[in-house]
C-alpha cells in the first residue's frame, strides 16, 4: 500500500509540473491561436466546423481525448480566452487532472481510506471549473458596468465626426479590462478580413446570458445595414442599461437582510460542530468513526446543499 501512495503522490508532483510549464508556454500563444482559428465565417456551414473539430480531436493529446466525452472542448476554449484565463483547453484541462489527483493522494496518504481521497478528488476538481465560473460572472459583471462609459465614449467620437470603425479603436485604448480586451479582440478580427456583423455576432456568441451585449451588437448590425441615427440609438441604450444597473442595485439592497440570514443559516450547523468538537472531541468524533455517523455527515451536506440552493432560489431576480 506504501509503494502505491508512493507513486501516486510521485505522479501528482509530476503532473504539476507539467501543467505549470504547459501554463507557461501558452500565455502568450493562445489568443493568437484562437484569433486564427476563429477567422472562418460561419457562412461555410457546419460540415466545415465538424470536419475541423474532428480533425482537432484527432491531432488532440491524450488528456483531451480523454475528456471530450464529457468536456465541450470547442466552447471551453473561446470560454477561457474570452474571461481572459492564459491557458489552452489542454493545459486547463491538465490543471483540473492535477486539482483532482494531488488531494487524492495526500488524502490517501494521510488516511489510508479510498473514500476519504475520492472525496478529496471530487472537491479538488470541483475547484478549476468553480474558479472558472467565478471569472466568467465576475467578468461579465464588470462588463455591464463598463457598458454605459463605452457607449457614452461612443456617442462623443461620433459627435466629434469620427467614424465607427475610429471609435472602436479609441475605446480599445481608453477603457480598462474586459471591455477594452473584447473590443480590440473585435477590431483585430476585422483587420484580418472577418465582416463587420460576424465579427459582433461572435462576441455576442462569447457572452450569451448578457442581455446589454447583445443589444449593442444588434444595434451596430442592424445600423450598419439599415442605416439610422446611431447616436440616438446609443445614447438611450446607455441610459437602459444605468437603469437596470440601478434597479439591480435596489433589487440587491432589499434582499441582503434575507441573503445575509440564509447565508447564517447555512453556516450555523459548521459553526456548532467545531464548536462541540472543541468542547467535547469524543462526543463529535463518533459522527466520523461510526458507519451510521457518517451517513448522517452526507445526509446533513446534502440538505446544506439543497437548502442553500432553495434560499438563492428565492432571493434571486432575473432581469
Amino acid at each position: 500500500m506504501q509503494s502505491v501512495v508512493f507513486i501516486l503522490v510521485f505522479a501528482s508532483v509530476l503532473l504539476s509540473f507539467v501543467g505549470l510549464y504547459l501554463l507557461w508556454t501558452n500565455r502568450r500563444t493562445v489568443s493568437k491561436d484562437f484569433v486564427l482559428e476563429r477567422m472562418v465565417p460561419r457562412e461555410t456551414g457546419d460540415a466545415l466546423a465538424s470536419e475541423q473539430r474532428t480533425a482537432r480531436l484527432r491531432n488532440a493529446g491524450w488528456v483531451e481525448t480523454v475528456c471530450a466525452p464529457f468536456i465541450r472542448l470547442d466552447l471551453l476554449a473561446p470560454l477561457l480566452s474570452s474571461i481572459g484565463i492564459p491557458c489552452s483547453a489542454a493545459t486547463f484541462l491538465w490543471i483540473v487532472l492535477l486539482s483532482g489527483g494531488l488531494p487524492f493522494a495526500l488524502c490517501l496518504a494521510a488516511s489510508g481510506s479510498l473514500s476519504v481521497g475520492f472525496i478529496a478528488a471530487s472537491i479538488g476538481l470541483s475547484v478549476p471549473f468553480a474558479y472558472l465560473t467565478y471569472r466568467r460572472k465576475r467578468t461579465e459583471r464588470k462588463l455591464v458596468e463598463q457598458f454605459p462609459d463605452a457607449l457614452e465614449f461612443t456617442v462623443r467620437a461620433l459627435r466629434a465626426g469620427q467614424s465607427l470603425d475610429k471609435a472602436l479603436q479609441g475605446l480599445a485604448s481608453n477603457l480598462t479590462e474586459p471591455m477594452s480586451g473584447q473590443i480590440r479582440f473585435i477590431y483585430d478580427e476585422m483587420s484580418l478580413g472577418l465582416p463587420f456583423a460576424e465579427a459582433f455576432r461572435r462576441f455576442e456568441s462569447r457572452f450569451p446570458k448578457v442581455a446589454e451585449v447583445k443589444i449593442f451588437c444588434t444595434a451596430l448590425i442592424v445600423h450598419r445595414e439599415t442605416g439610422g441615427n446611431l447616436v440616438r440609438i446609443l445614447e438611450v441604450l446607455s441610459d437602459n442599461i444605468r437603469q437596470r444597473m440601478r434597479l439591480d442595485s435596489q433589487i440587491k439592497a432589499t434582499t441582503a437582510e434575507v441573503r445575509i440570514t440564509g447565508i447564517i443559516l447555512g453556516l450555523l450547523p459548521f459553526a456548532l460542530l467545531g464548536v462541540f468538537y472543541l468542547l467535547n472531541p469524543e462526543y463529535i468524533r463518533v459522527l466520523f468513526i461510526h458507519p451510521v455517523g457518517r451517513k448522517l455527515l452526507l445526509s446533513a451536506a446534502g440538505l446544506e446543499l439543497i437548502g442553500f440552493s432553495v434560499m438563492r432560489a428565492m432571493t434571486r431576480v432575473e432581469m
